[in-house]
């Protein structure tokens, strides 16, 4: 299968308007909705000035320059949640997934009037000026439903049924009479990439026309809102789309050329193996006629390279995957320019028909550890939907997850994390970035990973040690060494990063630490973590931390309180080899939310980041367990030592020996890491014998731990029943 590369992903770029868009499906615009209105924009509609973008989770709807620029944001009184608009030249018409469209003017951007349906759920509305003789009516439906029409009043015209228009998951719809066969519906839907447009005829049937828009720009979003617009572009039609969470995309439609042809992916990446290394291309026929041969070239600065690719059956609207017969070779020293074009006899529009790129040579390509940052906050209702995202990756041992929480009054809020998270990881909440290159929802965090994973690394995090020492009864200090290897002088700059991550955060007497939680109602689908089994659907809100096992992944410190890691960590300029690093030593009582939520050594790690100090971009990465380096058996003098009974009921005895007579605390602690008794003395040399009531102990795990002249010492667990 094709790898989309570096490039494809990171293609979030503003083309010019109007001057070559003269083929269907030429791009009007890319630009990143992120920016303005975070992962949960959905709704878009083009007002002849400016861009509306509605969130499907809250109230408001952000708006945008022809350009996608944010310019502010507003709401409507009486709508949250807003899906999709159209309008009858008059007034705008919304659908937020209830059983109304609702009627607004655009001006005042006030609701006017509510129109009642027999929709169950109107996701998507589009206006059809030719239902109901002439009069007007809008098609509606939701997802997998049949799609509605009803008049102005609400009443139902007619349907096409679910079984005939075959789409799953549509999310937007808007009419067009901009083709010759017109006019038609465009459905754009989550079926296939999850972000695809599909055109129908009016009685429901695919016309075969289509456009997957994630394949195109090697995006990861999910289907939102459409709408058809000829006054975005003057002269021209556009078909604009809300790809949630990567694209704000305007396509010019209108009727096909005969013969077009483009390329959408080259998988060539930045980094690739010295030697041989095939060029592959997807090639995307936009045109009638069935494309059965074309020429695939490519110049290395040299040579051009042809290849006349025949035998070919790519119909229209559809993609073919196409290698190069010549591999194209990849040298170690600096950069290797490549340009691969096609050329179709009688193509209409070369300007989609090349890519450019160039290539760093390794002598080996490691293995890709990915980090998924998941922006989060016990105040964020949605967030639920983050942690159980990251909970689908905790199996893969490739796959890295980091909780980076916001919020004031959330005790968990690392402010150095937060602060900067934003910059690489735009949006709102709750939000994700992989690697910080690929923008998405948490949910498709398990579904993304291979995609990530195939994006190539000059660099591999090739071991990490992390020891803790405790050195009162609320710090210990964690020190961390890691090594890297980079397999070619690549160039940039590049910084070695540490995070500390702990699980199962439950916290105390403050407040914050329980996660207000959207799904309780129902209304917003069943969410269950796939590792603890917790029901957040079935939950109310907010939920004590206890309910669902406490927070998990969550960044407690960061190396030089920097997101872009250690400064001086990595040579620059980069040179092939190894290299060590050893990061500060790292304090917990300086971790957020300590006082109620102590450092628990058996719940937390150490993440090793190799970052590109230009972009941020992490480019591999490494998870490890962090050790105690002071046992029960290194306090010296301590002769012997042992516990019981293990299990104990009502009483824990403490038996041990010295050498000599010292003064030695013994302190007891939960699996939280809180203290639940402690009994200092001095003792005399030979054996010697402490006990604790365990008669008001919650039954579980406990661990003792031994301060002898400031050190301190964990023992064996021990456990208790009742």
């Amino acid at each position: 299968m094709i790898k989309k590369s570096l490039l494809s992903i990171l293609c979030v770029c503003l083309m010019a308007i109007g001057v070559n868009a003269q083929q269907l499906w030429d791009v009007q615009l890319n630009a990143n909705p992120v920016t303005a209105g975070g992962t949960a924009t959905a709704g878009v509609y083009w007002t002849g000035t400016e861009f509306w973008m509605a969130q499907w989770n809250s109230a408001v709807i952000f708006t945008a320059d022809a350009a996608g620029a944010p310019t502010g944001q507003f709401t409507i009184a009486g709508i949250t949640g807003a899906r999709s608009f159209t309008t009858d030249g008059t007034s705008v018409f919304v659908g937020a997934a209830t059983g109304q469209i609702f009627e607004v003017d655009p001006v005042t951007k006030t609701l006017t009037s509510t129109i009642n349906t027999a929709v169950p759920v109107v996701r998507y509305v589009t206006y059809d000026p030719n239902l109901n003789s002439g009069a007007g009516g809008f098609w509606a439906g939701d997802f997998n439903t049949d799609i509605t029409a009803v008049d102005m009043t609400g009443t139902t015209l007619s349907t096409i049924a679910a079984a005939t228009h075959g789409l799953m998951g549509i999310y937007g719809m808007s009419w067009d009479n901009s083709m010759s066969t017109g006019p038609h519906l465009w459905a754009y839907h989550q079926g296939g990439s999850q972000s695809v447009l599909a055109q129908l005829t009016m009685t429901g049937a695919q016309t075969g026309i289509t456009k997957d828009v994630n394949d195109q720009f090697g995006a990861t979003g999910i289907a939102g809102g459409a709408f058809v617009t000829t006054s975005y572009v003057p002269g021209t039609t556009s078909l604009i789309i809300m790809n949630q969470g990567a694209n704000l995309v305007s396509y010019v439609v209108q009727d096909p050329p005969m013969n077009e042809a483009g390329i959408t992916i080259l998988d060539l990446q930045p980094y690739e193996a010295v030697g041989a290394n095939n060029v592959l291309i997807r090639v995307e026929n936009n045109g009638l006629n069935t494309i059965t041969a074309i020429d695939v070239k490519y110049d290395d600065g040299s040579n051009v390279y042809t290849d006349n690719v025949t035998g070919l059956n790519i119909p229209s609207w559809n993609t073919g995957d196409i290698t190069h017969a010549t591999p194209a070779n990849v040298v170690a020293a600096g950069a290797n320019n490549f340009k691969v074009w096609i050329e179709l006899s009688g193509d209409m529009n070369q300007n989609n028909d090349s890519i450019e790129r160039s290539v760093f040579g390794l002598t080996t390509v490691p293995t890709k550890t990915i980090v998924a940052e998941e922006k989060t906050g016990t105040w964020c209702q949605w967030c639920p939907r983050g942690a159980v995202g990251m909970s689908s990756i905790e199996s893969d041992p490739e796959y890295i997850g980091i909780a980076v929480h916001n919020g004031a009054n959330n005790p968990m809020t690392l402010a150095s994390y937060d602060g900067a998270i934003g910059t690489y990881v735009p949006g709102g909440y709750p939000g994700g970035g992989i690697d910080r290159i690929i923008g998405l929802d948490p949910s498709q965090f398990q579904a993304t990973g291979p995609l990530a994973k195939s994006i190539n690394s000059p660099a591999v995090v090739n071991s990490a040690t992390a020891t803790a020492t405790q050195r009162s009864a609320t710090n210990w200090e964690i020190n961390v060494e890691s090594e890297v290897e980079f397999f070619g002088a690549v160039p940039g700059s590049y910084r070695m990063s540490l995070v500390i991550v702990q699980d199962d955060l439950i916290g105390g007497a403050s407040t914050g630490w329980a996660q207000v939680n959207a799904y309780g109602a129902g209304g917003a689908g069943v969410l269950i973590d796939p590792v603890s089994n917790f029901n957040w659907s079935t939950a109310g809100s907010p939920v004590a931390a206890t309910a669902f096992g406490g927070h998990d992944h969550v960044g407690r410190a960061l190396s030089s309180n920097n997101i872009l890691g250690d400064a001086g960590s990595l040579p620059s300029p980069m040179t092939a080899g190894t290299h060590s690093h050893t990061f500060a030593t790292v304090n917990t009582n300086a971790f957020p939310g300590v006082t109620d939520a102590p450092f628990v050594l058996a719940k937390s790690h150490a993440i090793i980041m190799v970052v590109n100090q230009a972009n941020g971009q992490i480019m591999n990465a490494k998870k490890v367990s962090i050790s105690n380096t002071v046992g029960i058996e290194d306090v010296e003098g301590l002769v012997s030592f042992k516990s019981y009974p293990n299990p104990a009921n009502s009483e824990l005895n403490i038996e041990f020996a010295l050498e000599t007579a010292m003064n030695l605390t013994f302190e007891v602690v939960d699996v939280t890491g809180k203290t639940v008794a402690t009994s200092a003395a001095n003792y005399g040399s030979g054996t010697n014998t402490t006990n604790f009531n365990t008669t008001n102990w919650a039954a579980g795990m406990y661990s003792v731990n031994i301060i002898a002249d400031g050190k301190f010492a964990s023992s064996k667990k021990v456990i208790v029943q009742h």
